[in-house]
């Protein structure tokens, strides 16, 4: 109750529970980790074995802690009569004052039972008490229900062995109570971590040492710490940079999908083992999913594919270019992005970016238009929206279609609106890395133009005739490109969490670019005018020649400062063999053979872009980052900064 007064709910909650030593046939000792979405951390540890009863609650923050019942430990001594009024105010004023000795915390519960009679049994009299006299309970039940979710998503986790995310769901196991026969199970599988043991027989000899280290492995792996990360953490590690290390903690990984996901696909395939069915596509799941993004995009059509690069193809062919004739593409972007243009047997005309920007402009785009151009392709790297409105304006003047490549914009916002829904049709990719996933891979085709949904349907179901009167076959030659229900099940799932995603990725990048203000030679690069960028990545302007290093040297710095998933970004497509050599179509030179002035693949020098990738840093942005991480890499930008200008 007092945890839950004081931090709140939290978000995530990892626990062990085990029989250690009494003969009873529920647990005597638990331990749990909880985490809260701000990057809080609580460890709750509860034991009845130590033949005394106590306990303890201790705060530790930034500036100092506070034990209750204890006292206030301050790095600014100054501040300890403050704090020790803060503290004061915020006990209820039935308690006794706390004020005295500076620093101590002190507070009289008021709730002496009789000698000889539980403490349980003086605290159900007093609800007795209440429900005689026909008045409140002494605690409401709006207040005691957080508490009880709490402690059933503690018995959940350490009955699974798996983290456990709140609020919990019909499906957990204790939903309906810790009953007899969940204790039971709890014997099924003694090695997984977080799962109750029996009490060791009273003629075992069990070896001392072994048993430490066991428990040791499985507490490490409930919480999630590596042994690397505790050695690190005891092995004082040598200076780098000047200083000791920012972060000593691994970094963490990329963890989109939970306990939400693995039911939804649980509850699929039960479904259909029951009626004796198998997994399909074009199925419940998959309309409902395209039903749910094209809601979430403010209406139209969302047809479900099987992998980012070919919804771009699906949008593309959508549109019936002709063989031959020019596509205008980005200047840095992922090659899939660029190749279904060659694959389409189109013709790639790369835009430059805009100075000071690896984002393509209106300007760039005039500087390579021409009268075969068929389509305009655009991409919103990074979850930064590219102006849209000058280049749909020259689209329209020009009667050239606009596809928006969102694989890395999912939640951005131009003037308003999602980015997807400006241009004629639009691809999204949600494949494991991106903001929203639907597994391991797939893909999003939107538009508003009912007549394009039915054409990418086509071309995404082997030519199928969606939207044909009386159908006679396939109506066009294309390939099978469909999603499946396992992935639209998680897909559901993930969509209702974009929101929150892209909010946790936008408070980081601000937590970031407010620790680094006024730093030299480092500035984050933010949402563009008008627009609210959902931040796949971060990205960073490094004044490289003042630092005296490559963006690579810097990067290097970075990671042996702890930090992870830092590097480059320097991703041009027409750079790669395909387009250079000319081999899409084999031998032939195709697409570039069909325009016989110039046969062969154009080369683009994209000054511009070049430049802007020269002084580019990228940093990978995962769910489970939170403000320490952005304490932690704004630190290592500073000290690397500091330590880069004293050798330049």
């Amino acid at each position: 109750d007092l945890l839950i007064q004081i931090m709140g709910m939290p978000d995530q909650v990892s626990a062990v529970a085990d029989t250690r030593f009494s003969s009873i046939e529920s647990e005597d000792f638990i331990e749990a980790l909880l985490t809260y979405p701000d990057g809080r951390s609580v460890w709750v540890s509860g034991s009845v074995n130590s033949g005394t009863m106590g306990g303890n609650f201790l705060l530790r923050g930034g500036e100092g802690e506070a034990t209750l019942v204890g006292r206030i430990d301050l790095i600014d001594d100054d501040r300890e009569a403050e704090a020790t009024q803060a503290a004061d105010a915020a006990v209820p004023p039935a308690a006794e004052p706390l004020g005295g000795v500076p620093g101590k915390i002190a507070r009289k519960l008021g709730l002496q039972p009789k000698p000889g009679v539980s403490a349980h049994a003086h605290l159900y009299g007093e609800i007795a008490d209440a429900m005689g006299r026909g008045e409140a309970l002494p605690i409401p039940p709006e207040e005691a229900i957080p508490s009880l979710e709490l402690c059933m998503a503690i018995y959940e986790s350490a009955v699974t062995g798996e983290t456990v995310t709140l609020p919990l769901g019909p499906d957990a196991r204790v939903w309906n109570g810790v009953t007899p026969e969940i204790y039971a199970a709890r014997q099924c599988d003694r090695d997984r971590p977080g799962v109750f043991v029996t009490p060791a027989r009273p003629d075992a000899k069990p070896n001392a040492v072994a048993s430490v280290i066991a428990f040791a492995k499985r507490r490490l792996a409930a919480v999630g710490l590596e042994p690397p990360v505790i050695k690190a953490m005891i092995r004082k590690p040598a200076p780098v940079h000047g200083g000791p290390k920012t972060r000593i903690r691994s970094w963490p990984r990329r963890r989109i999908f939970g306990e939400d996901e693995k039911r939804a696909v649980m509850r699929l395939m039960d479904k259909e083992m029951r009626v004796g069915n198998t997994i399909r596509y074009d199925g419940e799941e998959e309309h409902a999913y395209c039903r749910a993004f094209a809601k979430y995009l403010g209406g139209g059509y969302a047809d479900a594919v099987n992998a980012g690069t070919n919804a771009v193809y699906v949008a593309l062919k959508a549109l019936d270019l002709e063989p031959g004739s020019e596509v205008i593409v980005p200047p840095v972007t992922d090659a899939g992005g660029t190749m279904p243009v060659a694959a389409m047997n189109c013709i790639p005309m790369v835009a430059d970016a805009a100075p000071g920007s690896i984002l393509v402009s209106v300007d760039q785009i005039k500087a390579v238009i021409t009268e075969r151009t068929s389509a305009i392709l655009i991409a919103h790297i990074a979850g930064h929206a590219v102006d849209l409105d000058p280049i749909l304006a020259l689209a329209a003047e020009r009667g050239i279609p606009v596809v928006e490549d969102c694989a890395q914009a999912h939640g951005t916002l131009y003037k308003g609106r999602h980015v997807g829904t400006f241009g004629d049709i639009a691809a999204f990719s949600t494949m494991f890395l991106k903001n929203h996933a639907t597994g391991g891979q797939g893909g999003v085709v939107f538009t508003r133009n009912p007549h394009l949904y039915a054409r990418a349907r086509q071309v995404a179901d082997r030519g199928k005739a969606f939207g044909v009167l009386r159908p006679q076959g396939s109506t066009i030659a294309s390939l099978n490109l469909n999603q499946d229900e396992i992935s639209m099940a998680i897909g559901r799932v993930q969509l209702p969490k974009l929101a929150g995603e892209v909010a946790r990725r936008r408070a980081f990048a601000e937590a970031v670019d407010a620790e680094i203000q006024g730093v030299d030679c480092v500035q984050l690069i933010g949402d563009p005018p008008d627009c609210c960028s959902s931040y796949h990545f971060l990205m960073f302007r490094l004044d490289v020649d003042r630092l005296g290093c490559t963006v690579e040297q810097f990067a290097a710095s970075m990671a042996e400062e702890g930090i992870g998933g830092v590097g480059l970004y320097k991703v041009f497509p027409t750079e790669n063999p395909w387009y250079r050599d000319a081999v899409v179509f084999g031998t032939s030179g195709m697409p570039w053979s069909l325009r016989s002035e110039a046969p062969s693949p154009q080369r683009f020098d994209l000054p511009n872009a070049h430049e802007m990738t020269r002084t580019l840093l990228r940093c990978d942005l995962f769910s489970g980052m939170g403000r320490q991480e952005a304490m932690d890499l704004s630190a290592a930008l500073r000290k690397v900064v500091r330590w880069r200008l004293g050798q330049a």
